[in-house]
């Protein structure tokens, strides 16, 4: 991402160019701006509320940024100045924003018209300066209490939400038992090339009568940061990614069904049915990856509690506060879905042989 300054007829403007997340993010801003209010997730739309917003803060390369709204305007500050702008411009550049994240094709692009607006916001980057890697924070009033009390919480924008990005990191190793392969032959596995490359040498290497056993992860962090979910997670994320690469499913409820019919754990049915034991196992490992676990870092148990802007593809937004456990959990559980990195990049998909023994390494990429 990058911002230009021209110089045109002795003035200066700018001219924003980002990516699609990066997009989002100012058309976060601009939206709550515009609406006047908030949302947080609930699963009975029925009963969802808005909160109305009195104020949002944002802190940029050029300092800390105050917006103020009233009903039809909002008041920016910025150390000891004070501009006023309609909301309605806001609202406005929100929607030009929207309509271009759902028709552009590009990686990196610019969005002329909003560049006035972003510029009057004091808008100069897209990505925030504070230390706890927000977005802004915002104010606003709860209607739920029996006196409406201002609230303050801190948001982190996301659209698509790479909950567990692609990374060699990730990548679980599987020994092939019952098949031994020549040299000549794993070659010509290797060689599958194409968009479901993966999945088409695993077909091939269950067509000669090969088994896939998860032995253990590529990195050692990845591997005691999984056991802190539980001792035996290791071997359930492996079914679970070995389902994703031979199934086509992807979607975490579908696959964890197909996980309660196979039962790895050769647990009673009592806690797979009636304690829900694996979607149970599942919702903490997707908490960790929300609230701080990574692959390639020591996790310690404690994340950081947060509160997301969901942005779907609509251009409505909730907020998820994960300190929810109950909604938090559900709503991770019922949206992430597996996905597939670059095997060339990560370093898996291929038939390998070390110390006699042949195996395959399979990555693991989960999107909200």
């Amino acid at each position: 991402s990058c911002i230009f300054v021209h110089e045109h007829s002795n003035f200066f403007f700018m001219q924003f160019i980002g990516n699609q997340t990066e997009w989002a993010k100012a058309y976060a801003l601009l939206r709550i701006i515009g609406e006047g209010d908030i949302r947080f997730y609930n699963d009975n739309c029925e009963n969802e509320c808005p909160y109305p917003v009195a104020k949002l803060i944002r802190n940029d390369e050029c300092g800390k940024i105050t917006y103020r709204l009233t009903p039809t305007d909002v008041l920016i500050r910025q150390g000891e100045k004070t501009q006023r702008m309609p909301r309605i411009k806001c609202k406005n550049a929100a929607t030009e924003i929207l309509s271009t994240l759902q028709e552009t094709k590009e990686n990196d692009y610019s969005v002329p018209s909003c560049d006035p607006i972003l510029e009057t916001l004091h808008y100069t980057w897209f990505q925030s300066t504070a230390d706890d890697k927000s977005d802004f924070s915002v104010i606003y009033f709860d209607p739920e209490k029996e006196i409406a009390q201002r609230q303050e919480i801190t948001v982190c924008i996301k659209s698509k939400w790479n909950i567990l990005p692609a990374n060699r990191a990730n990548n679980l190793k599987y020994d092939i038992q019952n098949v031994k392969f020549s040299n000549p032959e794993s070659n010509r596995i290797n060689r599958i090339d194409g968009v479901q490359e993966v999945q088409q040498r695993l077909t091939e290497i269950y067509r000669l009568g090969g088994k896939l056993k998860y032995t253990t992860t590529e990195n050692r962090f990845f591997l005691e940061n999984l056991c802190m979910i539980d001792l035996h997670f290791p071997k359930l994320l492996a079914e679970i990614t070995r389902l994703f690469y031979t199934t086509g499913l992807s979607a975490i409820p579908e696959i964890i069904t197909e996980i309660k019919n196979t039962n790895p754990y050769k647990i009673k049915e009592e806690l797979i049915y009636k304690n829900n034991f694996y979607e149970y196992k599942v919702q903490q490992f997707l908490y960790a990856l929300a609230t701080g676990l990574r692959s390639t870092k020591r996790y310690r148990g404690y994340g950081r509690t947060r509160t997301f802007a969901i942005i779907d593809t609509c251009g409505e937004i909730e907020l998820l506060d994960s300190t929810k456990r109950a909604e938090f959990d559900k709503y991770l559980y019922q949206n992430a879905k597996l996905s597939m990195g670059d095997s060339k990049t990560h370093k898996f998909g291929f038939v390998e042989k070390e110390n006699g023994q042949w195996f395959i390494k399979l990555n693991i990429e989960i999107i909200i």
